[in-house]
């Protein structure tokens, strides 16, 4: 079965029509229909029945013109009784140069809707109060001032799949990358689901419970099928890969005074057996480690050369951590320092993928 139409070029755009929009007449007929009405009511049927492509495929031009004006090619534009769609190569353009095709879509509606509301500014027409109320041409203005009006502010929602919400993910994509805007899409997508359930509680209208359900499930599809994953975790476990290479990117500083521990304990240890090797030591405190390598937490000199804690296990005077550490991946210093504070601790283990990569003393990030 055929499911759309061209129609003709629009500077060598290819425009076509979705089936659906076959459907608009008879739509229009049964809205607008009046048997009371002797005359005129097929003019708001015909206004409602063309203008709604026609706004559609103004809009859909701001995409298309935006896309020839970075010298790229459009393949074609479809309207539908829903929308429409620009088909391009957007792995041809830039973040950047994307937001901007999305952003004239948008300024092309509103320039639409600029030109409808002129007629009401300069009182040429009323607002009129029932749709079927008017007869004459000015009702092709009502119809192109509410319908363009409805597409502006739909497409103003920050979330995808909406303008908007487009020139938002692209924005971010300009500066950082797929994951972190898709992610950040996503979370906003969220927000403005919940505020759209909000303003249903407080309204009681279910428009808003539908148009939460809308951006809810448009927003998630599109994080599942990004870079053909089909997996949020995945992708979010990505983006936190992502953070702590940055992280270990931006904390120059806290590296430069990393050390290698010259004396690491067991935790299974007696103190007797270690009392000889460690009382030459300049360390005051060293790091105590399990069988399997795992920083279990600190033991203090003093503490190890005292005759009377021989026959104990090194585990049983140690400062334990006061949290299990999974993985620290390099801090900042003052996130460093406040972190030992926070655990008593005048030592902070690095560790990176499950392997020690030294210690940072407190007394050498003061120093810093």
């Amino acid at each position: 079965m055929k499911t759309n139409y061209r129609l003709f070029s629009i500077f060598g755009i290819p425009i076509y029509l979705g089936w659906t929009v076959f459907l608009l007449p008879i739509i229009s007929i049964f809205f607008f229909f009046d048997p009371e009405l002797s005359t005129g009511w097929w003019i708001p049927a015909v206004a409602f029945s063309v203008i709604i492509p026609v706004s559609f495929t103004w809009h859909e031009l701001g995409h298309a013109w935006m896309v020839r004006a970075f010298k790229k090619t459009v393949d074609s534009l479809e309207i539908s009784v829903l929308g429409g769609t620009t088909r391009y190569a957007e792995a041809d353009l830039t973040p950047k140069q994307l937001a901007w095709v999305y952003v004239m879509g948008l300024i092309h509606t509103f320039i639409l809707l600029v030109i409808a509301t002129i007629p009401y500014a300069m009182e040429w027409v009323q607002v009129p109060k029932e749709m079927g109320a008017q007869q004459g041409w000015e009702f092709f203005i009502h119809i192109t001032w509410f319908i363009n009006g409805f597409i502006f502010i739909f497409n103003l929602i920050p979330a995808q799949p909406y303008d908007m919400g487009k020139v938002i993910f692209h924005t971010i994509r300009s500066v950082k990358n797929d994951v972190v805007a898709q992610i950040w899409s996503t979370r906003l997508a969220t927000i403005v689901a919940i505020a759209s359930v909000g303003l249903g509680l407080y309204t009681s209208e279910f428009m808003f419970y539908l148009l939460a359900a809308i951006i809810f499930f448009n927003s998630r599809v599109k994080m599942r099928v990004i870079r053909g994953q089909g997996n949020v975790d995945e992708v979010f476990q990505e983006y936190q890969d992502i953070s702590n290479k940055e992280m270990h990117q931006s904390t120059t500083q806290l590296e430069k005074v990393i050390r290698e521990p010259k004396v690491i304990l067991y935790s299974n240890e007696f103190v007797s057996r270690v009392q000889e090797y460690i009382k030459d030591a300049v360390e005051e405190v060293f790091l105590v480690i399990d069988a399997a390598k795992k920083p279990m937490g600190f033991v203090w000199k003093v503490g190890l050369v005292d005759p009377d804690r021989s026959s104990l296990r090194i585990e049983m005077i140690m400062n334990s951590w006061a949290q299990p550490l999974n993985e620290i991946t390099p801090l900042n210093t003052e996130m460093a320092i406040a972190e030992m504070d926070r655990i008593e601790s005048p030592m902070l283990p690095i560790m990176h993928h499950g392997k020690l990569l030294g210690v940072v003393y407190k007394s050498d990030l003061l120093a810093e």
